[in-house]
């Protein structure tokens, strides 16, 4: 493959790809681009040995557990939101056990065991035979552990024969320089009645700002949900089921390759999407830091004002109501929500407006029933002092 074209649709890199990016690594200033044609994000490194791209996955960290603070910071989520991903991991693997189609013992494939903790599920209560290729040795002798089989090599490099009921696959793709062959090779391992089970993150809902935490040398491509079937689509697997939240995943049968690009949003939504989230978290991070003063939220308005998409206002909105809420200031909550339905309907943010206004309207007749007290009602912002 052509390392100055797309390796998922093949279009040619040149001016119409989209700039997302760039951060420094090894000295250097490395871009990623969209593709024009798939939406694929890629940052151009130069190709390197397939077993390099499976050793790359030692050194990132599982986007799905990760979490943005009240502070703007991403780190870790606690061990409640650990095992929530968990359990919906294996909810994941339910629906690929219920839409394979075999009446014999299940033949089983874990491509890197980074967690065997799918296949010691997929054991449970089932007649399976269960096995995983994990190239990395302290991963492998890990799952080895507890008893389940493992062949250390990548995928493409596996001269065992045979076919799997069941082909499951999570946070390997995007650390590969030719996802293709790769997924060419998932499909060549299916039975013809087979489910693969493919999760990537989605870098339309990654958690982080771009340049920190997204766009590093860990992962060189992030794929969108148009992506990922297109890539699915083109190598020989054809997506019956796709669910897409901070984790896109994918559950396809094995079919003909079919050089099709899936619709979805432009190369250029996915820039504004990714840079809209940028924007949010960086003035978070900055109203967390200054609080809400004056000075703070009249530059927050201010950037709320000169941004020209509705979904990114949105989320401004709701973050510069958050920065109210933590100083007590009720009256620039209530108005900053308000503003954050105009530009999107959202059933959560309107829930809490409602609450947040019966707060208001306890606080000002507890305030009426005290004339004595507090004296004639001001025209200030209404506030709680902790």
């Amino acid at each position: 493959m052509d390392p100055r074209s797309c390796p998922v649709c093949g279009t040619a890199f040149g001016s119409d790809w989209w700039l997302l990016g760039r951060y420094v690594a090894g000295g250097e200033p490395v871009a990623t681009h969209v593709c024009p044609g798939c939406t694929l994000a890629w940052t151009g490194r130069p190709w390197f040995r397939v077993d390099a791209g499976y050793r790359a996955r030692v050194c990132s960290r599982d986007a799905a557990v990760l979490l943005e603070g009240d502070d703007g910071r991403i780190a870790p989520g606690p061990a409640e939101h650990r095992q929530a991903v968990a359990a919906a991991r294996t909810a994941d693997l339910e629906r690929a056990f219920a839409a394979v189609h075999s009446h014999r013992r299940l033949r089983v494939l874990q491509i890197g065991a980074r967690d065997p903790s799918w296949l010691t599920a997929a054991r449970r209560g089932r007649r399976v035979n269960a096995m995983a290729v994990e190239p990395w040795a302290p991963w492998a002798q890990a799952a080895r552990a507890v008893d389940i089989e493992v062949h250390q090599r990548p995928l493409e490099g596996w001269r065992r024969r045979g076919s799997f009921d069941l082909i499951v696959e999570h946070d390997v793709l995007p650390h590969l320089c030719e996802p293709m062959p790769h997924l060419q090779a998932i499909a060549a391992r299916l039975a013809p009645q087979g489910v693969a089970l493919i999760e990537v993150p989605n870098l339309l809902q990654a958690t982080g700002a771009a340049a920190q935490d997204i766009l590093t040398t860990g992962r060189p491509f992030w794929y969108t949900p148009r992506a990922l079937v297109t890539a699915c689509k083109r190598a020989g697997l054809a997506p019956f089921q796709l669910a897409a939240d901070e984790r896109l995943r994918v559950w396809c049968r094995p079919s003909a390759p079919l050089a099709v690009t899936a619709s979805g949003p432009s190369a250029e939504d996915v820039v504004e999407t990714v840079g809209g989230n940028d924007l949010r978290l960086h003035l978070k991070r900055a109203l967390f830091r200054m609080g809400a003063t004056p000075a703070a939220m009249q530059l927050a308005a201010t950037i709320h004002g000169r941004c020209s998409r509705a979904p990114v206002r949105a989320d401004l909105a709701i973050e510069i109501a958050t920065a109210c809420e933590r100083s007590s200031d009720l009256d620039g909550a209530a108005y900053w929500l308000e503003v954050s339905l105009r530009d999107r309907a959202d059933v959560d943010v309107a829930r809490t407006l409602a609450t947040l206004q019966a707060v208001r309207r306890r606080v000002q007749s507890m305030w009426i029933e005290l004339p004595a007290a507090n004296g004639p009602m001001s025209s200030a912002p209404l506030r709680l002092v902790s």
